[in-house]
């Protein structure tokens, strides 16, 4: 196979860079992300925010050689996105010049900005919906969210629209953003569901005491919902139900969360782990719960959720973005709503028979998102976009 061409990844993760070495700290690049990819292209590009560091990765997943890392300007919020503008056009106006093919993971400002350019230069590119900025504006807290959620909308609509080629994570954004007829679309979940992820549904002879839940997000933005949590773990045991809850990844917004804890009495029902990487640390807190909550306000298709629905864990998720396609309609509750989520709660927690079918009706979902299954699928995307790529050479 040729694999002449190259190509240039997009994307919103902000990158740490210790000498050579480039690692995600919020792990959002597991074990052999770039798989497919590199089965392709002949060598890859990732673009995105990066900044030195004299920390080590401490176990988080490494890019691999055949992968490069472009550093843009980094930067966290809009404020600072607004200092730095100059310099952010004109690193979008450098990549988009110096690279041939792009594949744009939306939505996000950096992806955005490399496509204005894209534009001007006529370059070829395709996008990966991984998420609705319409949901995810909704819940930012910035006077200025209407006008970006209207912008954003807007934006990923055209960047579809013009793209070569486009892959969505979910049916959902598939219907909420169409593809212009004659391009090629398809729905792949960026999820990687390997072998090893997999163990066996679970079986409750009995209502588990304490209920051990367990959520998996970053706490970076409070798109992923950790304050209803909090509040319905603390409902829980004001009805008497006795819950233990383990809270998994890190960011700005941990020192709040646990104060929020704290507040609510939870000190010694709520851990928070920090970051834990991907891998047998992971697995291991999985399988020690009973049950996997993901209570976000804005979704995509939570890899989490199909990892945790994997372990054969039931699961209660909102009702928002991709969940309600891998969860039936039982499990769902209205995001943003404590009261709603703690309700469902107890009633799973006290009902084993529930818990135990659950369990097997969501290990067998999982099993339609196997790495094996999916991996052909984004394979056959990327040598579908090369091809139109070398078409217009």
């Amino acid at each position: 196979m040729n694999h002449s061409v190259g190509c240039c990844f997009v994307v919103e993760a902000r990158l740490l860079r210790n000498g050579s070495v480039y690692w995600d700290p919020r792990q959002s690049f597991p074990k052999d992300h770039w798989e497919e990819s590199l089965q392709v292209f002949g060598n890859i590009t990732v673009l995105a925010r990066t900044q030195p560091s004299e920390q080590s990765p401490n176990g988080a997943v490494l890019f691999p050689a055949k992968v490069s890392v472009g550093e843009f300007p980094y930067y966290i919020g809009p404020a600072a996105a607004a200092r730095k503008s100059l310099s952010l056009i004109r690193a979008g106006r450098k990549w988009a010049r110096r690279e041939n093919a792009f594949v744009l993971r939306i939505p996000g400002f950096v992806p955005s900005l490399v496509w204005f350019w894209l534009q001007r230069y006529r370059k070829p590119y395709a996008v990966e919906v991984l998420g609705d900025p319409n949901q995810v504006f909704e819940v930012v807290g910035h006077p200025l969210r209407r006008l970006w959620k209207l912008l954003y909308r807007r934006a990923q609509k055209s960047m579809i629209r013009r793209a070569t080629a486009t892959m969505y994570v979910s049916r959902t954004l598939a219907r909420l953003y169409p593809a212009d007829a004659g391009h090629p679309a398809a729905v792949i979940s960026d999820a990687r569901l390997t072998n090893e992820v997999f163990t066996q549904p679970r079986m409750f002879s009995s209502a588990p005491k304490p209920l051990r839940l367990v959520h998996v997000g970053n706490l970076e933005q409070p798109y992923k919902g950790h304050e209803y949590l909090l509040q319905a773990v603390a409902i829980c045991r004001q009805n008497g139900l006795p819950v233990q809850a383990s809270l998994v990844g890190d960011g700005r917004l941990r020192p709040a969360y646990e104060a929020l804890s704290g507040r609510l009495g939870l000190t010694k029902d709520v851990r928070f782990h920090g970051a834990v990487a991907w891998g047998a640390s992971l697995f291991q807190t999985l399988d020690e719960a009973d049950l996997f909550v993901l209570c976000s306000l804005t979704e995509g298709l939570p890899k989490a959720l199909l990892e945790a629905m994997a372990r054969g864990l039931p699961a209660v998720g909102s009702d928002v973005g991709g969940i309600p396609e891998l969860l039936t309609p039982e499990a769902l509750v209205p995001p943003g709503d404590a009261r709603k989520l703690a309700e469902r709660i107890m009633i799973l927690g006290t009902d084993p028979g529930e818990l135990t079918r659950l369990s097997a009706r969501n290990f067998a979902e999982a099993s339609e998102y196997r790495h094996e299954k999916l991996s052909r699928k984004r394979v056959e995307f990327y040598r579908c976009f090369k091809a139109a790529v070398e078409r217009q050479r």
